[in-house]
């Protein structure tokens, strides 16, 4: 279920306002918003590397890698990758914000190599890439498949969609606008609204040079981090 915008921002104004601490314009929040999405969803791989190397105990019920893909599961993607012949490489997706896997159309798992490594396995009858034990690699950032007659499927996940509080001006005043063609609510995992909320208040603090607001963000975080370990 994703996080409605509205509740955020409206959440994100009252603690800003509170006391005097300062105004967030729509298009300040729409910015911050963007930055915070992207920072809990970069997060999530970082606690996955950190628990791939750490030992944890069995819990029935609250399984740390479980819940943490289940929170990804809504960016996961796939797309036919086109071949260019100009610049002899596979055009990756748009949206791409981190592969997952490369396989054929009929589901062979495409093995990532280093250009050195493919070097070596050229020099081998056993070890040249096939139909059978295709490979790929990056050069400048292109996308190279041996044998280059494969049709290449990506399975990767996403950029997160832009989040927007759409608005109309009303007697000088930004009021709320849920059209589907201005507002864009957060792709994230509803359990998440409160770290969105910190996140953004730390952000506006920042480019506020108000620290009392990043003060409160901060304690919101503390919390935050303290009803996880519960």
């Amino acid at each position: 279920m994703a996080i409605n915008i509205d509740d955020v921002y409206q959440k994100v104004l009252a603690i800003a306002n509170k006391e005097q601490r300062g105004y967030i314009t729509p298009q300040e929040f729409n910015i911050f918003a963007s930055l915070a999405q992207k920072e809990i969803l970069q997060q999530y791989f970082y606690d996955l590397n950190v628990l791939a190397r750490t030992p944890v105990a069995n819990k029935e019920h609250s399984d740390p890698v479980e819940i943490i893909e289940e929170k990804i599961s809504p960016f996961l993607a796939q797309a036919n990758l086109v071949y260019d012949p100009a610049t002899v490489s596979f055009s990756l997706p748009q949206d791409l914000y981190k592969i997952g896997s490369l396989t054929t159309i009929g589901g062979t798992l495409i093995e990532e190599v280093s250009a050195k490594e493919l070097t070596v396995m050229k020099s081998s009858p056993l070890l040249n890439p096939s139909s059978l034990t295709p490979v790929y690699y990056f050069v400048n950032s292109l996308l190279k498949v041996e044998p280059t007659t494969v049709n290449a499927i990506c399975n990767y996940v996403r950029e997160p969609h832009r989040p927007q509080w759409g608005f109309v001006v009303i007697n000088d005043q930004a009021m709320y606008d849920p059209n589907p063609d201005k507002t864009t609510h957060f792709d994230l995992h509803k359990s998440e609204e409160a770290e969105l909320t910190y996140r953004i208040l730390a952000l506006a603090g920042i480019a506020m040079q108000n620290n009392n607001l990043a003060q409160i963000a901060l304690g919101m975080n503390k919390s935050v981090e303290q009803s996880e370990k519960q």
